[in-house]
Parts: C-alpha cells; sequence; structure tokens
C-alpha cells in the first residue's frame, strides 16, 4: 500500500504570510481611517490636500477599498487554509482595488493628492492580481 501525501509547497506559506500581514495592516489602516477619520490621518503624517482628498471620496470608492481589503484579509486567510475560495476572494480585491486606481487616477486628483506616494495604489492592484493568479494555481494542485 502506498501514501501520498499532498504537501503544502513553502512558498505558500511564505506568500500567503505575507499577504495576511499585509492586508493585516491594511485592515488596522482601513478601520481606524474609518472610525476616526482627522485624528488617524493627522497622526499617519497626512496633507491637508491628502486629508481632504480621502475625505471626498463618493460612496463607491469607500466601498470599493473596504472590499479590497476585506478580499485581501479573507483571501490571504483561505489561501493559508488551502481553500478553493481564496483565488476568489483576491480576485475580488484585486477588481475592487482597481476601480480604486481608476478613481485616483483618472477621475480625481488622486496622483496630485498623494504627492511622492501615488504609485502605491497601482503597485497593490499589481502584486493583488499576481496573488490572485497565485491561489488559483495553487487551487489547480
Amino acid at each position: 500500500m502506498t501514501t501520498t501525501h499532498n504537501r503544502t509547497p513553502w512558498h505558500l506559506w511564505l506568500i500567503g504570510g505575507v499577504l495576511l500581514v499585509f492586508n493585516g495592516f491594511g485592515a488596522v489602516d482601513m478601520t481606524f481611517s474609518l472610525s476616526q477619520p482627522q485624528t488617524y490621518n493627522q497622526m499617519s503624517g497626512m496633507t491637508v490636500e491628502q486629508i481632504a482628498w480621502f475625505d471626498g471620496f463618493p460612496a463607491w470608492v469607500t466601498i470599493a477599498w473596504i472590499a479590497s481589503v476585506v478580499g485581501g484579509l479573507l483571501g490571504a486567510v483561505t489561501l493559508l487554509v488551502r481553500s478553493s475560495l481564496a483565488g476568489w476572494l483576491l480576485g475580488v480585491s484585486t477588481a475592487a482595488t482597481t476601480g480604486y486606481v481608476i478613481y485616483g487616477y483618472a477621475l480625481s486628483s488622486g496622483i496630485a493628492a498623494m504627492g511622492a506616494i501615488w504609485f502605491m495604489p497601482a503597485v497593490v492592484a499589481i502584486l493583488t492580481g499576481l496573488a490572485t493568479i497565485y491561489a488559483f494555481k495553487m487551487n489547480g494542485r
């Protein structure tokens, strides 16, 4: 009798762990930004222009931001427990982040408001997209 073990590859633990930490920080940031916006944003070192830009988000952008963070956090957890939902949840996060990026780059003054870190939302969208692809590939194994 032969036994086959379906071992979890080391890179799944690494990528899942990094995603969990990154999205955990995102969840903390989002929670404080939504619950104590003025205090938290000022303590974070945001400029008056940045705070005004964030305060001016239409409801759909705030919903996209929440979906991005929650989808990313749940996607990381489900990846670590090897659930087939991981790719779908990370896909929701990618789509929501892309919506946020479109708003920031094309539909508002986000690039000017964010200053030197204007590129970060696009980096997050790309990395989340790559994590989505990874999760679907791991699900296929």
